[in-house]
């Protein structure tokens, strides 16, 4: 009797162990279906430090979001991004303490290949983007309830050494009448790269900003317009499907200062982390 249930149990064992295994190689067979699929699902951070008018590290600016694409052949895509802001900004002399998370993105990226980069040329891209802010919150937090977006760029390799050329244009859509917003804005960025190895590299970004802010011409108060210059050295470390980023954004120029460099720049510099991982 003993030695029948001793071999009922090994038969049980048995076949629970080839079932588990079964199992297993039907979800890395599911996995590796996707991986080669044109379906892509990334997860991306983004955090920030935030600072008062005292220059004074006072808070954190942290976006989480989540990206699925679709891949139609090897020149078009596109995206579906869906993202999470946690503003943190700790209270002062000036303003009460504030902490409060968004749902704050909801986008659709159409992104094309123009050009594969060659031997004597860069490759050319371009994104168009149109994107919804879902909360309530955030929308009369911000005074926008959404925004197109268009970005152009150019990036050419040798060796070991990038460089990008990229030019952005958003148009921001207010919520209200009043005038605290970017109505639109031109960025034009030039990130020069160089990688140590495929794991390790380098960069140093640096942009050009002009802002327009929204104005209330019947109330005399026409569009107002500011432009900046910030410089952003990082560092790059990446694997397979996993990349972490950390720079530190100095602001070295600014409109209506009368200075052609920023007094006391390298005082107040955005420290930021991102932080990429593609799932498949």
């Amino acid at each position: 009797m003993k030695t029948k249930n001793f071999i009922l149990l090994l038969l049980v064992l048995s076949t629970t162990t080839l079932f588990a295994q079964t199992e297993t190689t039907s979800v890395s067979d599911f996995y590796d279906t996707l991986k080669k699929s044109p379906v892509k699902f990334e997860v991306m951070s983004h955090h920030m430090t935030m600072r008062n008018r005292d220059k004074e590290v006072a808070g954190s600016d942290n976006l989480i979001d989540a990206i699925v694409s679709y891949k139609f052949d090897p020149k078009n895509s596109l995206r579906l991004d869906a993202g999470f802001q946690h503003l943190y900004i700790e209270g002062d002399k000036y303003s009460k303490e504030f902490k409060e998370t968004y749902f704050n993105t909801l986008e659709l990226n159409f992104k094309r290949n123009w050009i594969k980069e060659g031997d004597f040329h860069p490759s050319v891209v371009t994104e168009n983007r149109i994107n919804y802010i879902p909360s309530a919150e955030f929308r009369d937090y911000d005074n926008s309830h959404g925004n197109t977006h268009h970005r152009l760029t150019l990036s050419k390799t040798f060796g070991n050494f990038n460089l990008t050329n990229q030019y952005r244009f958003q148009v921001n859509e207010r919520s209200t009448g009043k005038d605290s917003l970017i109505r639109n804005y031109t960025r034009i960025y030039l990130t020069p790269s160089y990688f140590f190895t495929r794991y390790f590299g380098v960069n140093v970004t640096n942009y050009w900003a002009e802002e327009v802010q929204a104005g209330q011409p019947k109330k005399g108060r026409g569009f107002r317009t500011n432009s900046f210059v910030r410089v952003a050295p990082g560092i790059d470390f990446f694997t397979q499907n996993f990349m972490i980023e950390i720079y530190a954004s100095y602001k070295v120029g600014k409109s209506h200062d009368g200075r052609v460099i920023r007094e006391d720049f390298q005082k107040d510099p955005i420290l930021g982390l991102i932080l990429a991982a593609s799932v498949f």
